[in-house]
């Protein structure tokens, strides 16, 4: 590995090291807040669906959806501020 390749990583590690909190207050508290939402909310009137409770149903889906919408945002977001506002890309080629 290059001291290139380091010094980047490092500073990728930085910045992610800024938004940990806000991260992760981000996406555990989205799912959570659905789940009591959706959840225990409609399951009260929802009980059983197609031979599965409702809450199995619904925390299946939760997990998917928070595991797929955390990469994707994570991933294009991060890219284009390092892109566009960070000028990181044009850095590395200099």
């Amino acid at each position: 590995m290059s001291v290139y390749t380091l010094a980047v990583t490092f500073r990728h590690y930085l910045t992610w090291r800024k938004v940990l909190l806000s991260a992760l207050a981000n996406n555990v508290g989205n799912p959570i807040l659905f789940l009591f939402a959706f959840g225990f909310g409609m399951g009260q009137f929802v009980d059983v669906m197609g031979g599965v409770r409702y809450l199995d149903f619904v925390v299946a889906g939760m997990v998917a959806q928070a595991a797929m919408f955390t990469a994707s945002f994570e991933g294009a977001l991060m890219s284009f501020i390092r892109y566009r506002r960070e000028q990181v890309w044009d850095a590395v080629l200099a």
